[in-house]
Formats: C-alpha cells, sequence, structure tokens
C-alpha cells in the first residue's frame, strides 16, 4: 500500500500482482525484436522493483540472479521476491509481464489497518480479474472492502467479461447463504455482501469477519466505484455494455491512453441504433432517442493521453470532444492529463499562455498532466455524484 502520483486517488492497493497484456492500451511505442510493443508502466515498474531488491537479469540463464554488489534492505527483498516470477526482461532490456497473476494474502489486509478514509486504486500493478484468478480469490478482495466502508475503492479493469462473470457467480453464493442462513438480511444490506466478507476469513478481518457481518454488508458495495478501460471505441462498445450489467454504486471509464475518439453516447452501434451510456436511452445512428425509459449509465468519465518515453499522440480534440458529451449529460469528467504527446492534426503542441493557442512544441511535464500548461477548457476535475475526496495532500488542487 503506497502513496501515489495518480491523480484521481491517493493509495494504491495491490493484493494481485502480476498481468497480461490483452488490449492496445497495455503498451504502444516501438516494436521490439521479439515482436512485443512497449508502454505499461507497470510493468516498467515492475522490473524496477526487483532490480531495487538485488536482482539482475541474466539473458542466458533468462532468469532473474542475485547481484551480490548490489545492498539492498530486507522491504526492497521482499518487494522484488514478490514480483521476479512475474516479469522478465525482453531482447530490448525492457521489463514484460510473464502472464501470471499472484494472489498476496499477506497484502489483502492492509486497507483494514488504516482508520482515516483513504481513496484507494484496486491492483494499480494488475487487474482484479485476471485469468487464473479464482472466484473466491477475487470475492476475498471484496469481502476486506465490505469491511472497509471508511474507504472508497476504486477498481478499474480491462477483462470486462469476466468481471461480469464474477458478479453472477457471487450473486448466487449470497443466495446460498441466504438460504443456509434462513432469514432475509435488511433491507440495506444483503447476503451477497456477507459472502463476499466470509471469502476474506476471520484470519483476515478479526473481528470484523464475525457472523455479525451477515447483516451489515450492503450490496453492491457504496464503497467501491467499478470501472473500465477504455482507449479506443472499439473497447467502449465491447465493454461498457458488460460493466453496465454488474451492480455497483458508481460505474465509472477511464478513456486513457486516450488512442481515438470515443462517443460513449454512442456505444455498441450496429448501422440501426447505439447506447447512449451517459443517459441510459437506446438511440438511432442518427442520434435521436428510442422510448422513454432509462436504463443503467455511466457516471464517471476520466480522460488522459498516454504518458512515458513512447508515448502515442492524444489529439486535443479527441478530450474536448469527450468532455463536451459529458457536459451535455451533465456526467462529471476528470482531466488527468494531456499525456507526453498531445497533438492538433498530428502535430505535437504546447498550450502558449500569452496569445491563449496551441503551437507546436512539447509541454515540460513529460507526462502532460500540469494543469499549468492547459488551456482553461481543460482544467475539469469533477467527481461523481457529489462526492467529496477526503483531504490528502496526494489529491491535486485546480490553479
Amino acid at each position: 500500500m503506497a502513496t501515489t502520483e495518480i491523480s484521481w486517488t491517493q493509495r494504491t492497493w495491490n493484493p494481485i500482482a502480476g498481468c497480461r497484456r490483452v488490449s492496445p492500451g497495455c503498451g504502444g511505442g516501438v516494436k521490439g525484436p521479439d515482436g512485443e510493443a512497449g508502454g505499461c508502466y507497470a510493468e516498467t515498474m515492475a522490473g524496477r522493483i526487483v532490480r531495487m531488491g538485488g536482482y539482475e537479469w541474466s539473458a542466458l540463464k533468462g532468469a532473474w540472479m542475485v547481484d551480490p554488489k548490489k545492498k539492498q534492505t530486507q522491504a526492497s527483498r521482499a518487494s522484488a521476491d514478490r514480483y521476479k516470477d512475474l516479469v522478465r526482461i525482453n531482447k530490448d532490456g525492457q521489463a514484460r509481464w510473464t502472464g501470471v497473476f499472484a494472489f498476496d494474502a499477506e497484502k489483502l489486509s492492509e486497507p483494514l489497518r488504516r482508520k482515516a478514509p483513504t481513496m484507494y486504486f484496486v491492483n494499480s500493478m494488475s487487474d482484479l480479474f485476471g485469468e487464473g484468478l479464482t472466484n473466491e480469490q477475487i470475492a476475498a478482495v471484496f469481502g476486506v472492502m465490505a469491511a472497509c466502508p471508511q474507504h472508497t475503492f476504486q477498481i478499474l479493469t480491462k477483462r470486462a467479461a469476466r468481471m461480469a462473470e464474477w458478479f453472477k457467480w457471487i450473486v448466487g453464493e449470497g443466495e446460498e447463504l441466504e438460504s443456509a442462513v434462513g432469514t432475509s438480511p435488511p433491507a440495506t444490506s444483503s447476503a451477497t455482501g456477507s459472502a463476499c466478507v466470509s471469502y476474506a476469513g476471520e484470519e483476515v478481518l478479526g473481528a470484523r469477519g464475525s457472523a455479525n457481518a451477515y447483516s451489515r454488508a450492503p450490496w453492491p458495495l457504496p464503497n467501491v466505484w467499478l470501472g473500465i478501460s477504455a482507449e479506443r471505441q472499439e473497447e467502449a462498445d465491447e465493454r461498457i455494455p458488460l460493466l453496465l450489467q454488474c451492480p455497483a454504486a458508481v460505474r465509472w471509464v477511464s478513456a486513457e491512453p486516450l488512442l481515438g475518439p470515443v462517443d460513449f453516447r454512442m456505444v455498441g452501434s450496429n448501422g440501426q441504433r447505439a447506447y447512449d451510456a451517459l443517459t441510459g436511452h437506446h438511440r438511432h445512428d442518427d442520434g435521436t432517442p428510442i422510448g422513454d425509459g432509462a436504463g443503467p449509465r455511466l457516471d464517471w468519465i476520466v480522460w488522459g493521453g498516454e504518458s512515458g518515453h513512447d508515448a502515442r499522440p492524444c489529439e486535443v480534440e479527441w478530450i474536448r470532444y469527450g468532455m463536451r458529451k459529458c457536459r451535455d449529460t451533465g456526467v462529471p469528467a476528470f482531466v488527468k492529463q494531456v499525456g507526453g504527446m498531445p497533438t492538433i492534426c498530428g502535430v505535437p503542441v504546447t498550450f502558449n499562455h500569452e496569445t491563449a493557442e496551441w503551437s507546436k512544441g512539447r509541454m515540460a511535464d513529460k507526462k502532460g498532466a500540469d494543469m499549468a500548461e492547459w488551456p482553461e477548457d481543460l482544467r475539469v476535475r469533477e467527481w461523481p455524484g457529489g462526492f467529496v475526496p477526503p483531504k490528502s495532500k496526494a489529491l491535486p488542487v485546480l490553479p
């Protein structure tokens, strides 16, 4: 559990480590001899953690080896040991995931030890719905979140299909628990939430995992924000309908790294109709609504260009286009960064405050995250449903 520079959260919590690339947003940049593309910050960070723990990669043996010349603390070695089987080094000297997901029971209880209300980004170094993780392991993570109502947990996944499958499974587990107990939970509670608590276990939760938790676990968990990443329209069309199937207090999308224009008001267009995920209405492809009834909708959109050494271009108009859609429908928007290469018509640009115009050049901040470098209309950082973040130095103040 650590503080973070991510502007829409305060701390990261990683009870699961490791990952596998499944989407264009997972990496961009120059391809190496082995055909892999660079770009995933978590991969790079994992490799750095292993090296800081006293290891060096041996290309000859294809494994991490202890470097006796390196000094390291017990804590840095422990962190390195956690990641050394999950990441390798490719022919270009870049860290790459092995595709293995590891559940770490020791990390599970970290939020329980923090009393002050805190915003947590869950699994910043992985994906909660990764391949190979069991339903029970995912439920244990939700159980800890259920036992920490003072905190806000932000989940992002690129594996929306697995997420939807897991929610169907856990609802079934809740129904079995309710039947076994022989009574219905109070109106403000649910056996489904308590099923998650039971999978976390009393050893992790202590007194919070007692049988009384059955009547104290509302569903969906009010402190959990469920989100998907959507870097292009293709990913939005695939993942948003699955997200909207899942019960959540807040449903959100991270459009980062933004690799093309995304219209959340025309999701899953089939040439005749689409779904307006910002209002919850079906629409004709010409934009006119179909029917009066509203279905589930998105509650929050985060926008951001790609950062890092090999950052791909992000057209400024892509962000502005999306923000106009949010403004028209009253959906809160949060601009995290314009990225390492904001462009206009393909030309890298920087904003000149003296002329109030974009001009050819590069941002001083390599991530494009310094709001002082942006025009006024991009300095938007709103929160869903009137949410007020807990006081923290980690969250920026608008200039």
